[in-house]
């Protein structure tokens, strides 16, 4: 199964995960937007960027909101390590791609990705102690406490109109928002292997 990750009405990011049984299993494929594609039709538009391990415990939230079905906003890969006992994440959002761990040990319960009018997206993750907004140059965090009323899916999803202080919202999430501190930006970092 293949997911390409959205931006501005570009695909930067081809995932490309094995399913067995209804679950991803195996390895998952990363591979990045070649720019030089555009101008050689001979030229794969897609080079090999990263190979991640997918264990017995992984999770992998695709937020699939557009059409076609294989078009995915965001990727959120989450792992719980048995010997640490603690959660990881890898999240490709757009042309991102960040690893990451939430604080406390939090972990997901909910995750979205909505596209914006710009054509880009607004990943949150809804863990069980916090909000995540983790929007390219965001990434921060709100106590669930600090969010008030009954929340739907739709309500979730169009949170950042709050956290920014848009759409008639007498709210401004952001100024009460702490930032995350564990991010690092995995495309720089990652050594890529080309076969």
């Amino acid at each position: 199964m293949i997911f390409y990750t959205l931006e501005n009405g570009k695909q930067p990011f081809q995932l490309h995960f094995s399913k067995q049984g209804g679950q991803f299993k195996g390895q998952v494929i990363v591979s990045k937007f070649n720019d030089d594609s555009q101008y050689n039709t001979c030229v794969n538009p897609y080079n090999p960027f990263t190979v991640l391990q997918l264990t017995n415990n992984t999770t992998v939230f695709v937020n699939s909101s557009v059409k076609p079905q294989n078009e995915a906003t965001s990727v959120l890969i989450q792992t719980y390590n048995l010997e640490t006992q603690k959660y990881s994440f890898v999240l490709f959002s757009g042309n991102r791609a960040i690893s990451f761990v939430l604080p406390d040990n939090d972990y997901v319960s909910k995750f979205f990705a909505k596209i914006t009018n710009e054509n880009t997206p607004q990943p949150l993750i809804v863990g069980k102690q916090n909000v995540y907004f983790m929007a390219k140059d965001v990434n921060m965090f709100l106590p669930l406490n600090m969010i008030v009323g009954q929340m739907t899916d739709n309500l979730w999803e169009n949170l950042y109109n709050p956290f920014y202080g848009k759409k008639d919202s007498t709210a401004n999430l952001r100024t009460i928002s702490s930032p995350m501190t564990e991010i690092q930006d995995i495309q720089q970092n990652v050594n890529v292997s080309k076969k």
